[in-house]
C-alpha cells in the first residue's frame, strides 16, 4: 500500500450494485477520485483494462490509416475495437483521406459536391 484506502465492503457492493452507471458510482463515492474508482472497477473484474498499443500497431495505422478499409485495420490488429484504432489515429493526429462525392443526379447538387474541395459556388451571383 501506498497511503490509499483500502476498499472496503460497502465499497465493493456499491461497485457491483451501480457498475454500468458511472455517474451514480461518483455519487456514491465522492471521496474515490477518478483514478481510484477506475482501478476499483478494474479490480473489481467489472471491466477489463486495455493493453497499451505497441509500435507496431502505431506503425499500422499511421501507414495504413488514410486509404486502407475497416475491416483491413481490423484484421491486421485482433483484439482491438474499432472505436479504439480511431482514438490512437485521432490521438496521434492521423486523418482518413475523404470519401469523393457520388453523383447525386441533381444537377444543382452535384455542382456544388463537385466544387467543394476547390472552391466555394455560390447559388446567386
Amino acid at each position: 500500500m501506498s497511503g490509499q484506502k483500502v476498499w472496503s465492503e460497502a465499497e465493493d457492493e456499491i461497485f457491483r450494485s451501480l457498475f454500468p452507471s458511472y455517474a451514480d458510482i461518483v455519487k456514491a463515492l465522492p471521496h474515490r477520485t477518478y483514478f481510484s474508482r477506475v482501478e476499483g472497477m478494474q479490480e473489481h473484474g467489472l471491466v477489463v483494462p486495455r493493453p497499451p498499443f505497441t509500435v507496431r500497431e502505431l506503425s499500422l495505422v499511421r501507414r495504413l490509416c488514410p486509404t486502407a478499409d475497416r475491416d483491413e485495420l481490423l484484421k491486421l490488429m485482433p483484439g482491438r475495437e474499432w472505436d479504439h484504432i480511431k482514438l490512437l489515429a485521432k490521438r496521434n493526429g492521423i486523418h482518413r483521406i475523404p470519401k469523393s462525392y457520388k453523383s447525386t443526379g441533381v444537377a444543382v447538387l452535384d455542382q456544388i459536391d463537385q466544387g467543394a474541395g476547390n472552391s466555394i459556388i455560390r447559388c446567386r451571383t
